[in-house]
């Protein structure tokens, strides 16, 4: 199998402008004469390439994505909801689950939470919740009705 190394130009580039032209948009960037591959200067003008660029902060590592924070934020309030034991006993009044009757799958509440969870958002693991913007959408109705049962003071659904 052929390695990525193999197709790739690795460099540091600084972004200098972007515009919209009628054909689309320009990004200009800056790329120190050291850091330049020399492929770069034996490919024709139009010679077309697939990019992924990664910006970095002034320590050089990586700098996440607003939306990709966003979601590993939706994955986090998802575990600490189903630590929670108000959460734990709203989730089963809400999803129409006997709190009173016997857990189905054994005495670990928070695991039971979280498979509730899971079936309410139509999801397999609360991980998927990084990537399935229905199940984002589910998890945020979800979680606005829980708060504001907390709000009103009750443990009970507010409809």
């Amino acid at each position: 199998m052929d390695r990525s190394e193999d197709y790739t130009l690795n460099f540091e580039a600084v972004k200098t402008s972007f515009r919209q032209t009628k054909d689309g948009y320009h990004l200009t960037m800056v790329i120190h004469p050291s850091d330049v591959p020399k492929e770069l200067f034996s490919s024709w003008v139009g010679t077309r390439y697939q990019c992924s660029i990664v910006q970095l902060n002034d320590e050089n590592e990586p700098v996440k994505l607003e939306a990709s924070v966003e979601a590993d934020a939706i994955v986090q309030q998802a575990g600490m909801l189903c630590r929670s034991n108000r959460f734990q006993n709203w989730i089963k009044e809400f999803s129409g689950v006997d709190p009173t009757g016997p857990d189905e799958w054994g005495d670990n509440e928070e695991e039971y939470a979280a498979r509730l969870l899971r079936r309410v958002c139509k999801i397999d693991s609360r991980s998927e919740l990084r990537t399935d913007t229905e199940a984002q959408l589910i998890f945020s109705a979800l979680y606005h009705a829980f708060s504001a049962t907390i709000e009103n003071g009750k443990d009970k659904l507010p409809w």
